[in-house]
């Protein structure tokens, strides 16, 4: 069975690549993408200019965001 990954490259990789540069630059490829499918199917799309403001930014001062490496899952 296919990881979502391997989907994502089989339908986007040559006409949309990837772009992952960073946190704004990656977000916009997916809002893009993801228009590409809504196109597809009829619905409307997003205004990817928007994206900030529907679902905020990413804000963390030195590093705080970054993942600590625990397995615990508080169980």
């Amino acid at each position: 069975m296919p990881l979502l990954i391997d989907v994502f490259l089989l339908m986007f990789d040559r006409a949309n690549p990837v772009q992952a540069g960073s946190h704004d630059e990656f977000s916009q490829w997916l809002c893009h993408v993801h228009n590409v499918v809504n196109r597809s199917l009829g619905k409307l799309v997003f205004p990817c200019e928007r994206v900030d403001a529907r679902w905020g930014k990413l804000e963390c001062e030195q590093r705080a965001c970054d993942l600590q490496g625990t397995t615990d899952l508080g169980e």
